[in-house]
């Protein structure tokens, strides 16, 4: 009986120490979780950065950087981290220089941010991009010397992929920009050269030589032959400007000078349809002026169309000129 109670006692005490020694884990352990950081070490100083790395989310919107919100916050973040960096009190050499190293190349991540929202298209943008990576790759290994898994860096990360992104659209765009610039330049030249030669063809008198036929000045095969010429330069004319490339907002005017050249052709196919039929009916002693004229009222009817359409492409051409020159 002795020896049963003595084995009890025994258990009793193995109980209470091992309850003990959990009960004092548990409040050690909960004591250092609830403790602070103290105010001036490594780890207080990089909770700091870590806190100044995050406020860049005041310019970071729904996967957006705002340009503006960008440029006016940034100062004071460098700022702010070089307050850090003047007030930071360590004592070993090692940490001290992991420590110096991940600022500073922390700094020169909003500089470099800084200056390519500063300047967008900026011929070497690469250049700054590569910048970028590596000051946030030596800032990010270095604070991971002093500190493991606690990416001090934070919300940086996203501006600086968001910072690419704004430079390569902005980049982009003035690539497009110039594109177009050069599509504008080719097309009124070459339009203008088109202009010149077709206002010379419309201010031709065809019915000039009408009227020489008639008079005995030259044959109607002759006069057919001239108008069979000026037929050609019209034809080589319209087929130059086929090969151009129509810019966008140059679309309006050149609809309008389609309808003008369209309507030009079948002025010309009529006007060739009168002198070929003036020709036959030439011998016929009884035909009247009045009826060989009646035989280019069609062909005056397309040249006032022409004059209709054209004199409106020339107002949306200038107004196009104006907007895109």
């Amino acid at each position: 009986m002795n020896i049963v109670l003595k084995d009890k006692k025994s258990d009793f005490i193995k109980y209470v120490i091992v309850a003990f020694a959990a009960i004092s884990l548990f409040c050690l352990s909960y004591n250092i979780f609830k403790t602070p950081v103290a105010k001036n070490s490594m780890l207080s100083y990089l909770k700091e950065i870590q806190d100044i790395n995050n406020s860049c989310k005041v310019f970071i919107k729904d996967n957006t950087l705002d340009y503006n919100k960008a440029l006016k916050n940034i100062p004071a973040l460098k700022e702010n981290l070089n307050k850090v960096k003047e007030t930071t009190n360590i004592s070993s050499e090692t940490q001290l220089q992991a420590y110096t190293d991940a600022i500073n190349n922390n700094i020169l991540i909003y500089e470099q941010i800084e200056l390519m929202l500063k300047n967008p298209m900026a011929k070497d943008n690469s250049i700054s991009v590569a910048n970028l990576k590596n000051y946030y790759d030596t800032a990010n290994s270095n604070y991971s010397l002093l500190v493991k898994d606690a990416n001090i860096l934070g919300e940086l990360s996203t501006a600086i992929k968001l910072t690419n992104n704004y430079c390569l659209d902005k980049s982009n765009t003035k690539k497009v920009d110039k594109i177009q610039s050069e599509q504008n330049e080719i097309f009124v030249t070459t339009l203008d050269t088109f202009v010149s030669s077709f206002n010379d063809l419309k201010s031709t008198d065809l019915l000039e030589i009408v009227s020489k036929a008639r008079n005995n000045e030259m044959t109607y095969e002759l006069a057919l032959s001239e108008l069979d010429n000026h037929i050609s330069k019209f034809s080589t004319l319209c087929s130059e400007l086929k090969k151009l490339s129509i810019p966008n907002g140059a679309v309006k005017s050149y609809e309008k000078l389609n309808l003008s050249i369209d309507e030009y052709g079948n002025y010309l196919e009529s006007f060739k349809h009168g002198l070929s039929m003036e020709k036959v009916y030439s011998k016929n002693e009884k035909k009247s002026k009045k009826m060989s004229n009646a035989l280019y009222d069609n062909s005056k009817s397309y040249l006032d169309n022409c004059n209709e359409y054209y004199s409106k492409f020339l107002s949306f051409y200038k107004e196009y000129k104006s907007k895109y020159l």
